[in-house]
């Protein structure tokens, strides 16, 4: 996508950004784990780095950064892998 400035429409810009890599996270774990933390979002997104609206859209399905994955798991005091989602696929030929 380019966009053209109205005063200056010889002069564009490429908004075309690579995209950051994702995490799969359980949303509902970083919940339970929040909660049984006795954190609020705004203070688990305070640990972590992030507003409290990112974990709340984390909790409900979006996914993060690896960065943020990671801050948010060590401010759970939990491994990241404890907070991955995990695949329910088995890789195995189906019958």
């Amino acid at each position: 996508m380019e966009i053209y400035l109205a005063s200056s429409p010889e002069i564009s810009y490429d908004l075309h950004m690579p995209a950051i890599p994702t995490v799969p996270i359980n949303g509902d774990t970083v919940k339970a784990l929040r909660l049984a933390s006795g954190l609020s979002q705004r203070q688990l997104g305070a640990e972590a780095g992030v507003v409290q609206s990112h974990i709340s859209d984390i909790e409900n399905g979006e996914q993060p950064s690896e960065l943020v994955a990671h801050r948010i798991a060590r401010a759970l005091s939990v491994p990241v892998k404890a907070i991955l989602r995990v695949s329910t696929e088995s890789g195995g030929d189906a019958a």
